[in-house]
């Protein structure tokens, strides 16, 4: 599944350069408009429609990418009943191996507790046998 999520954030970013591109050359192509008169230039549309047509094209090409790879993400066919049921057995399972955890860790520390007894009672017992 992280192929699939690094794939689609990859299609994203592209996208958004994609957007970022195509406006930044339109931007670059629109004529300077002239506040002091009632007119403005009309952008050469024969000069700029290449530009438009490969960023089109390349937009809803990503934009299929990004569709087919959503699709495939797992829980994508759910319906909201059975996601939160999902998410549901998820918590229940995260808190009961949390507890699980807590139990280990309050083990160890025991035994961590017993090993430093046993350390202090082999130094004094080797202090006092000098």
């Amino acid at each position: 599944m992280s192929d699939i999520v690094a794939q689609l954030q990859n299609h994203v970013d592209r996208q958004t350069q994609l957007f970022t591109e195509s406006i930044g050359c339109l931007q670059n192509e629109a004529p300077t408009p002239i506040f002091n008169s009632n007119s403005f230039s009309q952008i050469d549309s024969e000069k700029i429609q290449p530009t438009i047509s490969r960023y089109s094209r390349d937009i809803v090409a990503n934009s299929n990418a990004i569709f087919q790879l959503a699709t495939h993400l797992p829980g994508v066919r759910m319906t909201e009943a059975e996601y939160d049921e999902t998410m549901s057995e998820i918590n229940q399972n995260c808190l009961i191996e949390g507890k699980k955890l807590e139990e280990d860790l309050r083990i160890a520390e025991e035994m961590l507790e017993d090993v430093r007894s046993a350390i202090k009672q082999i130094s004094n017992d080797v202090m006092t046998s000098k």
